[in-house]
């Protein structure tokens, strides 16, 4: 659960710096980054032989921002994984780093691996993609009355949900969560505060949308504004919501 105040709020365009000028580049660099990986990271090659939590949480946001979500989801399973089952690690996914070969080692302190701290919020990287890419659910404005709902669930290959939630001191509890069953329909919900406005987007999963049931009444695909990536249904009030999207096979 994330907790915002009015004065701080995620939005995802502070994420897109605009380096690249082309979706062919956004692409490249992110199969690019695959070549540091290993069995227990993404090496830094700005730091000798070193993992780092912090470059990698980054990293986690730039294959979302590429819409490689499998391909981030890889990384954090792998990454992260490691340091919550390592047998060095203290049961906590927020370490400041370690070696390339998986030792609890900064390979360029002198000081006893010992002082490495295991509380380190710069490791926090997972907690903002799950949330605002994985579910996709993200404030969009300081004053917390504008939101949008894009889950990246990737090429989901059997069934799955995911669900987070952000409480803001404005507004109150944002919450939304998606699911897919084993015959690939797939579920959305979110609760926003009355008062609120927002977007949902629908991921197409390169498929042509069947039919959308939302609040309970089939919505005209007309009323979708059709994407690379998603469908998206914009204006939506505050409230409880529901869709069940089914896909042309």
């Amino acid at each position: 659960m994330l907790r915002y105040n009015n004065k701080a709020y995620a939005n995802t365009s502070t994420h897109r710096y605009g380096l690249p000028d082309s979706e062919s580049k956004t692409q490249r660099i992110s199969k690019g980054l695959m070549r540091n990986w290993n069995e227990f990271g993404a090496v830094a090659p700005e730091s000798p032989q070193m993992i780092s939590v912090f470059c990698s949480s980054m990293e986690l946001i730039a294959h979302f921002e590429a819409q490689q979500p499998d391909r981030a989801m890889q990384l954090l399973r792998t990454m992260w994984g490691y340091i919550w089952n390592s047998p060095y690690a203290v049961q906590s996914s927020l370490i400041e780093g370690y070696f390339h070969d998986g030792r609890w080692h900064y390979p360029f302190t002198l000081y006893d691996p010992a002082y490495i701290s295991h509380a380190h919020p710069w490791a926090s990287g997972p907690t903002i993609v799950l949330t605002s890419y994985y579910v996709g659910l993200t404030i969009r404005n300081p004053e917390h009355t504008l939101w949008s709902f894009e889950p990246q669930p990737g090429l989901v290959k059997k069934s799955g949900f995911a669900v987070a939630g952000i409480t803001s001191n404005a507004k109150g509890l944002f919450s939304a969560g998606w699911e897919i069953d084993d015959d690939g329909v797939f579920e959305m919900a979110i609760r926003a505060p009355i008062g609120t406005r927002g977007t949902i987007s629908i991921p197409t999963f390169s498929k042509e949308i069947a039919d959308v049931l939302f609040d309970g009444t089939f919505l005209d695909h007309h009323s979708l504004t059709l994407g690379k990536h998603h469908a998206s249904l914009n204006e939506v009030d505050g409230g409880n919501h529901s869709l069940i999207v089914r896909y042309k096979s």
